[in-house]
């Protein structure tokens, strides 16, 4: 059954969230939804550990199912309810052989780890337990990690897009010796192109005759020749379900690269360019990226039907610490892109700020300005201040809120 919703992008928790370069490095195949499951699990797991030492996340049903939506070809979004558990059960699939692997040969040690405990799903929400061994891969990571933005990561539609991003992401960094003077916004580097291939997921670095050649964390260059060519011999005599593919230069730039570079530079915070490096013939054996890190990224506007912009507007005068007329919480709603943990946040620093004149005025500033502390007062006073004009109207909003917050109660 299949149901159509306006809303366009996914409203999940905004923010930031490190990412080990060993799991960005890590060569492994997974569909987009499984990438993007993971990037909301570790988002989330790092507050729910410092809130209450839950090494759990759960995602609720109908964040899910924003998630999963597919846009027809008229640009709505349309929710098939039966693929759900499909999509979910495959994505499942994938997470669960997520692990660390270690691997040391000169010391004959190796040690390899599970990235989750349990995944369930059971026609509701779905829920990750992760296991608490890998603590120091997933929460307490101090070096050698990746920051991304999970708003920007959730606006790819392209496996590959998300993969390459990741990777071009992780080398934009200056190592500490290098003085701050020195420091620019570009970042240059070269790519070998059967490791960018497998890295990305277009050859396959988990098939069972090439696993093993790929524990160790810096493979050789000779290692990524080898898994090549035992997948390239597994061809022979295919017509489909080839292990090697887009093989030709050709194919690749125009069905991988191009078409992520393309996506990277429309929805992400850089902007990348790159020149080929060619061998024997001709032939391409490695790309050089140049990328630009991007000041200004443009946000994406949350579309609402009228209904949901109601339901939006009255879980906002549960949280509010006092009356404010429709129009100012739709201000404040806007403000925030129609993101709830924002205004969420902005309330709290209202709180501890103490005497504040001009209410409307400090949330939609500290929404804006990313406030992150309750000691900037200065520009609040630029906002009209509340004027609720005759007492009618006011003693009606009380009682609206009187009401939203009975019903809150028994609830």
């Amino acid at each position: 059954m299949e149901n159509r919703i306006v809303a366009t992008t996914y409203d999940a928790d905004l923010g930031t969230y490190r990412k080990s370069n060993y799991l960005i490095k890590a060569k492994y195949k997974m569909s987009l939804t499984s990438e993007k499951l993971f990037a909301i699990s570790l988002s989330r797991l790092r507050e729910n550990f410092e809130n209450g030492g839950k090494m759990s996340v759960t995602i609720t049903k109908s964040e899910l199912r924003k998630l999963l939506a597919k846009q027809d070809k008229d640009g709505n979004s349309v929710i098939d309810d039966g693929n759900i558990y499909r999509q979910l059960l495959e994505a499942a699939n994938s997470l669960h052989l997520l692990a660390i692997y270690i691997q040391n040969d000169s010391k004959k040690h190796f040690h390899i780890e599970n990235i989750y405990h349990t995944i369930n799903y059971n026609d509701s929400d779905l829920y990750f337990e992760f296991n608490p061994n890998i603590r120091n891969y997933v929460i307490e990571l101090k070096d050698n990690f990746t920051v991304l933005n999970l708003p920007t990561m959730l606006r790819f539609t392209r496996n590959y897009s998300y993969r390459l991003y990741e990777i071009l992401k992780s080398k934009c960094y200056y190592p500490k010796y290098v003085p701050i003077e020195q420091r620019t916004d570009r970042f240059q580097f070269r790519l070998d192109l059967l490791e960018l291939k497998f890295t990305i997921g277009v050859l396959d670095a988990k098939d069972e005759k090439v696993i093993k050649l790929f524990h160790s964390e810096n493979p050789t260059m000779d290692v990524y020749k080898r898994a090549y060519e035992i997948l390239k011999k597994g061809d022979e005599g295919k017509i489909k379900d080839k292990k090697v593919k887009y093989d030709t230069w050709k194919d690749f730039k125009t069905r991988v690269l191009d078409p992520s570079v393309e996506e990277i530079n429309e929805k992400t915070d850089i902007h990348v360019s790159y020149i080929l490096g060619k061998g024997a013939r001709g032939r391409v054996v490695d790309i050089e990226f140049y990328v630009d890190l991007l000041k200004d990224v443009p946000v994406p506007e949350v579309k609402k039907t009228a209904e949901e912009m109601e339901d939006f507007l009255d879980d906002m005068r549960m949280i509010m610490p006092l009356v404010l007329k429709t129009k100012d919480l739709r201000s404040i709603a806007e403000a925030a892109n129609y993101n709830m943990d924002k205004i969420k946040k902005a309330v709290q620093l209202y709180q501890k700020a103490g005497n504040v004149e001009n209410v409307v005025g400090f949330l939609i500033s500290a929404i804006r300005e990313n406030y992150t502390d309750a000691a900037r007062q200065k520009k609040w006073e630029v906002f009209e201040k509340q004027d609720y004009g005759d007492m009618d109207e006011f003693e009606n909003l009380i009682l609206a809120n009187n009401v939203q917050m009975k019903l809150s109660d028994m609830e």
